[in-house]
C-alpha cells in the first residue's frame, strides 16, 4: 500500500494509549465468546455450533456467502449453516464464524468507504488462504484471519478522523513516502499499529498480531531479524503476493511496495517465475468465477 517501507516500530504497553488517539476498540463479540466456551468442554457437536451461529442472522448470512466463494472449493453449494459446519468441520467453522463476527464488530453501518473496505478485505482473505493451501504451507489456519484483518485499523481510523479518507488518498498516490509515515504525520498513529492493538485486545494469535504490525515493513524480508518468526514472514508474503495478483486482475491500485520487496517475497515462498504465473492464472480463474455468481 506504500512505495518505500520503513522499519517497524516497537510497541510497548505505555505506547498504546498514545497511539490509539482516542480510538475505542470494540469488545469481542458475544458469539465469539460463546463459540470459545463451546470448545472448552472438548469436541462440540456440529449441531450445537450451528445453533450458536444461527442465532445471529447477519453472521449466518455472511458465513454462507463466504463459504460459497469459489476460493473455498467446497464440492457443493451450501444453503444452511448446519450444512456449512459439516462441510467445513467444526474447528474451521468456529474459526470462520469468529473471523466474521470480529469483522462485523468493526463495521460502520452506512459508511460507503468502510463497506467497500470490507469487501476488499474479504477478497484479500480468500486469496491469502487460497495461496496457503495451494502452496501447502503450515500457516493455512492463520492465513484467512490475517488476510481479513491485516488492514483492520483502517475502518477505526475512518470513524475517528473525518479527514482520514483524504489521508488514504494521499498515501495510495504517494511514490516517495511510506504509507504509514503519511498516516503518522497527519494523525499521530497508523493503521498497522492500530490493527496490532486490535489483535492484541481480541486475543488473536500473536503471529497474526505481529504480521499485522509488520506488513508494511519491507525489512522483514530484506533484513531478517530473529524477533520476527518465519511464520510471520510467510503470512505477510502470502498477503503481498495475493494483493499483487488479485488487484492487478481487478484493475485496482497496485501495491507500490511490490517493486521493492516482490523478489524477496517470491524467494521466501520458494516460487519460480513459472510457478508465480501458474498461481496468477489460478487466482484469475477464481475471480472470474466469483464475478459470474
Amino acid at each position: 500500500m506504500s512505495t518505500f517501507v520503513e522499519p517497524v516500530m516497537q510497541i510497548t504497553t505505555q505506547d498504546s494509549d498514545q497511539l490509539l488517539r482516542g480510538i475505542v476498540i470494540p469488545p469481542r463479540p458475544t458469539i465469539m465468546l460463546a463459540l470459545q466456551e463451546a470448545q472448552q468442554g472438548g469436541d462440540p457437536e456440529p449441531s450445537d455450533i450451528a445453533a450458536l451461529i444461527s442465532q445471529d442472522v447477519s453472521l449466518s448470512a455472511a458465513m454462507l456467502k463466504t463459504v460459497n466463494s469459489p476460493f473455498f472449493g467446497l464440492p457443493q453449494r451450501v444453503s444452511s449453516v448446519p450444512h456449512a459446519v459439516i462441510l467445513l468441520g467444526v474447528r474451521n467453522a468456529i474459526r470462520l464464524a469468529s473471523d466474521l463476527a470480529l469483522r462485523n464488530a468493526l463495521k460502520c453501518d452506512g459508511h460507503y468507504h468502510v463497506e467497500r473496505f470490507w469487501d476488499m478485505a474479504t477478497l484479500d482473505a480468500q486469496v491469502t488462504a487460497f495461496l496457503a493451501v495451494q502452496l501447502n504451507l503450515p500457516v493455512r489456519d492463520q492465513a484467512y484471519t490475517f488476510g481479513l484483518f491485516q488492514n483492520c485499523g483502517i475502518p477505526l481510523l475512518l470513524a475517528r478522523f473525518k479527514d482520514y479518507q483524504d489521508t488514504l488518498d494521499l498515501a495510495y498516490a504517494s511514490r516517495n513516502k511510506p504509507f504509514t509515515t503519511i498516516e503518522m504525520d497527519r494523525h499521530g498513529t497508523h493503521h498497522a499499529v492500530i490493527g496490532y492493538l486490535v489483535a492484541r485486545c481480541w486475543f488473536l494469535p500473536e503471529s497474526i498480531g505481529q504480521a499485522i504490525l509488520t506488513h508494511h515493513d519491507g525489512t522483514v524480508f530484506t533484513e531478517p531479524s530473529s524477533e520476527i518468526t518465519d511464520e510471520v514472514r510467510t503470512l505477510v508474503a502470502l498477503a503481498k503476493l495475493g494483493e499483487q495478483i488479485s488487484h492487478g486482475f481487478l484493475h485496482l491500485p497496485r501495491d507500490q511496495e511490490w517493486p521493492t520487496i516482490g523478489r524477496a517475497v517470491l524467494d521466501h515462498l520458494h516460487l519460480s517465475h513459472d510457478e508465480y504465473e501458474d498461481l496468477c492464472d489460478a487466482i484469475q480463474q477464481m475471480l472470474e468465477r466469483q464475478g459470474q455468481e
